[in-house]
């Protein structure tokens, strides 16, 4: 009798395991569409990929020796509420943080949140400068071999 005692016990302790699992899987799959909710809440996601795709647009629409330049005061106060950015941190700071130019993969990166971030891709085989003054963001656009390889690291 004591054997079959101890298989009702395995039993029990299999049917728990079961349920703890199922239950922190439900609590993931929770956390994740909180994360995912409070990113789209914010507008945040689609303004990243806006960005990325308004930009990599004008590099690929701009000729060489051009300066373009930016007002990015919507996508910095974005950044200060989703990345939870101090107050005291000066807005080309931020913009720098938020905003990068890679040259060597020809990408624009947008970052307004936390976590993740946009990549688009421009296809113009130009240099570009990234400078940032405030909340203007310029790009300056140089034929190829003018500048830096990555432009805008913080």
């Amino acid at each position: 009798m004591a054997g079959k005692g101890l298989l009702k016990d395995k039993r029990g302790e299999e049917a728990l395991f079961n349920q703890v699992i199922f239950f922190v899987l439900n609590a993931v799959i929770f956390a994740v569409m909180i994360i995912f909710i409070g990113r789209a809440s914010s507008g945040a996601l689609l303004q990243e990929q806006a960005y990325a795709k308004q930009i990599s647009i004008l590099l690929d629409s701009a000729k060489p020796n051009i300066s373009i330049i930016l007002d990015m005061s919507k996508p910095i106060k974005i950044a200060r509420t989703t990345k939870d950015i101090k107050s005291t941190t000066a807005d080309s700071d931020v913009l720098k943080g938020i905003i990068k130019i890679d040259n060597n993969r020809k990408e624009v990166i947008t970052m307004f949140t936390k976590n993740g971030g946009y990549v688009f891709r421009y296809f113009s085989d130009y240099d570009i400068k990234m400078s940032v003054q405030g909340v203007f963001l310029t790009l300056d656009i140089d034929k190829k071999g003018a500048t830096a390889n990555v432009q805008g690291n913080p």
